[in-house]
């Protein structure tokens, strides 16, 4: 009997099905988001109609959102919801910025 050979992943599904390592990153960081905000819809008990007028977006954007497409969805739209569902996104990464540009302009002396 063959023993099935199992290989151990990058940790990341898409670089290991294919996509070249930025696509792969990108695919990733918007499966995450989705993710969240499905869980969030499923905790606060939303209808699509409810979750949609939450979120500023239409309820078939939101069945598309509960169904995985993630073709359908870009990194800024993801991020809008966020903000709007109250995750404070745009706060954060704007910290998140600054302290990289900062650091940045002290190693390139700017």
């Amino acid at each position: 009997m063959d023993k099935d050979k199992f290989i151990e992943g990058s940790g990341n599904t898409f670089e290991d099905i294919g996509f070249d390592e930025v696509e792969a990153k990108n695919l990733n960081f918007r499966s995450h988001l989705m993710t969240i905000l499905v869980r969030y819809i499923q905790e606060k008990g939303f209808t699509q109609k409810d979750a949609a007028k939450e979120l500023h977006v239409s309820q078939p954007r939101i069945s598309n959102l509960l169904h995985g497409k993630i073709d359908l969805f870009s990194v800024g739209m993801l991020l809008d919801m966020m903000e709007r569902a109250g995750f404070q996104i745009y706060k954060r990464m704007q910290a998140d910025t600054s302290r990289i540009l900062n650091q940045f302009q002290r190693n390139h002396h700017v």
